[in-house]
């Protein structure tokens, strides 16, 4: 027997049994989430938000440069902590007023959201190497560095030859 197509148990405020309360319009019609569903998801985004929240702090960083980085990396914290405190608020809400199935359309379109935008601005997220900003674009690193080359090539074309 398939548990997948069924409902959610409901309970009363007074019952033991544990499940979708009654005042839920939504927990007549909506299947379900299975254990094994519960667990993959947690530890998806367990270790999702974790690779994600390094690699985002570690671009922000690099893309900041010489500015100021305490100041600017506050700001990106605190609107991280900003988010992870209204964020539950705004889920909870959805969650009770329309169940399940909202939250998830919701979540797909801030997902869409941000997949757009960095779409559009991917080319700004392109971090220059130290020897692309010096000029060398060559790939071996033995050849010996002159550093009075490029002036001794700036004098010698300002000379005349008769």
């Amino acid at each position: 027997m398939s548990t997948s197509a069924s409902t959610l148990p409901t309970t009363t405020p007074d019952s033991d049994e544990k499940g979708c309360p009654l005042d839920y319009h939504w927990c007549y019609t909506v299947p379900r989430v299975q254990l094994w569903q519960y667990i993959l998801a947690s530890v998806v985004i367990t270790i999702g938000f974790s690779i994600c929240n390094v690699i985002c702090y570690s671009i922000f960083s690099k893309k900041l440069g010489d500015r100021p980085q305490g100041t600017m990396m506050g700001i990106f914290t605190s609107a991280g902590s900003l988010a992870r405190a209204f964020g539950p608020i705004t889920v909870g809400f959805l969650y009770k007023q329309w169940g399940p199935r909202v939250l998830m359309i919701f979540m797909l379109f801030i997902v869409s959201t941000s997949v757009v935008a960095l779409t559009f601005n991917y080319k700004r997220l392109y971090i220059e190497t130290e020897s692309e900003l010096s000029g060398d674009n060559d790939d071996d690193d033995d050849d010996p560095i002159n550093i009075n080359s490029s002036e001794r090539a700036r004098s010698n074309s300002n000379i005349d030859i008769a």
